[in-house]
């Protein structure tokens, strides 16, 4: 009994070893907090030196405190693309060459805002661009999400720069939250990914066929020599 048990435990390990591998998020200052040590007010237009590593190419970044108009996804602070500081931007680094990164963010616009939606632009820059529009079509928070592999860093320096633009055509300012980049599994990884899940819990049911099997033979045999009759007589030593 306990060898089997060790051995489900050993292949239940295999499979935590496998899926529960955490991936750092390789955006700092995601969620904009550090706004907090140069803004005391609700709403501030700081240079790029007081949300670092972030910067805005006129070194105007918009942050804007949790409020009774808006509140942020995460904390108390969030970031706004507007007049002053329409794009904001990251260089990115520890990227490797070859492997799948998600960038996930958050979205939204203003509730006094009329528009169905509004328009940003997010690109990936390395040696070429990756770019593409995102629609955010609601004043609460919306994830999106854009998955891409670092093959064409910016002159080989391992990093990439993420920005994202505010259109000018927008009639409406959206506000930003909550970045997070993480390497993730190549897609084609899943149908290996199912197969080795497969075979271990093919394993697992042998392990268990082989116990229960071993079981049932012992319990057949202390039943086969449970029921061998007695005679029941008593013997007693006689001179």
């Amino acid at each position: 009994m306990q060898k089997y048990c060790l051995s489900l435990l050993f292949l239940f390990a295999i499979c935590n070893a496998k899926g529960g591998e955490s991936n750092p998020n390789l955006i700092e200052n995601g969620d904009f907090e550090t706004a907090e040590e140069s803004c005391k007010q609700k709403y501030c237009i700081l240079p790029n030196s007081k949300l670092e590593p972030w910067y805005e190419s006129q070194n105007s970044v918009a942050v804007f405190r949790n409020s009774q108009k808006k509140v942020s996804f995460s904390g108390n602070w969030m970031l706004g693309l507007n007049l002053y500081s329409p794009n904001i931007n990251q260089n990115v680094n520890n990227l490797q060459v070859g492997k799948h990164y998600n960038l996930t963010f958050f979205a939204s616009f203003d509730r006094e805002c009329k528009e169905k939606s509004i328009k940003i632009r997010l690109e990936v820059e390395g040696h070429k661009h990756h770019m593409v529009d995102f629609d955010i079509t609601s004043s609460e928070w919306e994830a999106f999400h854009y998955s891409f592999v670092a093959d064409d860093l910016l002159y080989s320096a391992k990093y990439a720069t993420i920005t994202i633009e505010n259109y000018k055509a927008n009639k409406c300012d959206p506000y930003l939250d909550y970045f997070s980049l993480q390497r993730t599994t190549k897609p084609t990884n899943s149908i290996s990914k199912i197969m080795f899940e497969s075979f271990i819990f093919i394993v697992i049911f042998i392990v268990l066929g082989i116990y229960f099997k071993d079981y049932l033979i012992k319990l057949k045999f202390n039943d086969v020599f449970n029921s061998v009759p007695t005679s029941g007589k008593s013997y007693k030593y006689m001179d």
